[in-house]
C-alpha cells in the first residue's frame, strides 16, 4: 500500500462511470406517458455518474446528456407519482416532494433511483394523491446536490 502522502500526490483518475439500470418490463409499463409537449422521463435516464479517485477519497460528479441539458432552467411538464417529503398537517398542505416515475410499492421503499426522481418545491400546497399527475415547473438539472438528487422543478404547480 502507498503512504497516503504519496496517494494524495497522483493525479485524479476516473474510477467508475455508471449510469441508470434498465427498469424491467413489467415496471416499464407503470411509467405515465407524458403529457403533450411534456417532458419524458427517457430523457432524464440519461445521465451517467461519474467517480474519479483524489489520493484515498472518491468524488463523484453527475454528467447530463445534451437532452437533458436543453431543458435546464426552462419551465417544462413532467407527469409520475406524488411522494411527500414530509407529513403535513393536512393531506392538502404538500408543498415539498418528490416526482416519480413510478408509483409507490410499500411505504418503506424508494420506487426509483436519482434518474427517476424529481424534487419539486411549489408556491402552493397541493393536495396528496396516489394516481399519477403532471406538474409545470423550472427545470433544473443539479450536478452537486448535497442530498444526490439529480433534478429539481421549483416554483412548480399542478398542471393544467
Amino acid at each position: 500500500m502507498f503512504p497516503a502522502a504519496l496517494l494524495a500526490q497522483a493525479p485524479a483518475a476516473e474510477v467508475l462511470r455508471e449510469t441508470p439500470p434498465p427498469i424491467p418490463w413489467y415496471y416499464r409499463m407503470l411509467i405515465p406517458e407524458p403529457v403533450e409537449g411534456g417532458l419524458d422521463w427517457a430523457v432524464l435516464e440519461q445521465v451517467s455518474v461519474i467517480y474519479t479517485q483524489h489520493g484515498e477519497q472518491i468524488e463523484h460528479r453527475v454528467e447530463f446528456s445534451e437532452a437533458v441539458m436543453q431543458h435546464h432552467r426552462r419551465r417544462v411538464i413532467l407527469k409520475g407519482y406524488m411522494l411527500p417529503l414530509n407529513a403535513p398537517e393536512a393531506e392538502s398542505a404538500i408543498r415539498h416532494f418528490l416526482l416519480s416515475a413510478l408509483p409507490a410499492h410499500c411505504p418503506f421503499c424508494m420506487p426509483a433511483g436519482p434518474a427517476r426522481l424529481v424534487e419539486v418545491e411549489t408556491d402552493l400546497p397541493m393536495a396528496y394523491t396516489d394516481q399519477a399527475l403532471a406538474i409545470e415547473g423550472r427545470f433544473h438539472a443539479l450536478t452537486a446536490d448535497a442530498q444526490g438528487t439529480f433534478y429539481r422543478l421549483t416554483d412548480a404547480r399542478r398542471w393544467p
